[in-house]
C-alpha cells in the first residue's frame, strides 16, 4: 500500500490540474500547461484482500472499518477510470468531464486518508467527516481546492 500512498497523491495534483483545463474549456479558454484528459492508473489494492483475511482481528476499530471503506472507494474510482476513457472530451461533454474529475477528487481524497487510518499513518484524520476530510487533504497537497468546488450540481448521467 506504500506505493499507491506515494503515487495517489500526484494523481490527485493532476486530477487537479485536469479539472482546471476542463473548466477553462467549457468557458471558451484553452490553458496550455494543463491537460483536458488524463486517465489515473488504477490503484492497486489486489494484495489487500488476502492479507486482510489472514490478520482482519488485529486491526483496530478504525482500521477494520477503513479496509472495508477502501474497497469500496477503490471500485468506484475504477468506475471514474473506465468513464473517463470512454468520453471523449468536447464541448457537448465538457460538464461530463468536470464531474468525473470531481468525482474522482472527492473519492481519492477520502481514498488517501483511509489509506492512511490502515497504515497508522500520523496523516490520517479520524474524523467521520467527508468535508473536513477532503479540504485536508486538498489543503495538504496544495490544491486550490475545496469540498464545495466537488460538489456536482448538474444533471448528469453517473
Amino acid at each position: 500500500m506504500g506505493d499507491e500512498l506515494g503515487e495517489l497523491p500526484r494523481r490527485l495534483r493532476m486530477m487537479s490540474d485536469t479539472l482546471s483545463a476542463l473548466n477553462s474549456f467549457k468557458s471558451g479558454k484553452i490553458q496550455k500547461d494543463k491537460p483536458i484528459k488524463y486517465i489515473p492508473r488504477s490503484t492497486s489494492l489486489y494484495f489487500l484482500k488476502t492479507a486482510t483475511e489472514a490478520s482482519f482481528s488485529s486491526f483496530n476499530k478504525d482500521q477494520r472499518y477503513a479496509i472495508k471503506s477502501l474497497f469500496a472507494q477503490s471500485s468506484g474510482l475504477d468506475d471514474y477510470i473506465a468513464n473517463m476513457k470512454e468520453t471523449n472530451v468536447s464541448k457537448e461533454t465538457a460538464q461530463e468531464c468536470i464531474d468525473n474529475c470531481k468525482r474522482y477528487l472527492y473519492t481519492g481524497c477520502c481514498m488517501l486518508n483511509t489509506m492512511r487510518i490502515v497504515v497508522s499513518s500520523p496523516l490520517a484524520t479520524s474524523i467521520a467527516d467527508d468535508e473536513a476530510t477532503i479540504n485536508s487533504v486538498l489543503s495538504e497537497l496544495n490544491i486550490d481546492l475545496n469540498f464545495e468546488d466537488l460538489i456536482i450540481t448538474s444533471t448528469s448521467n453517473l
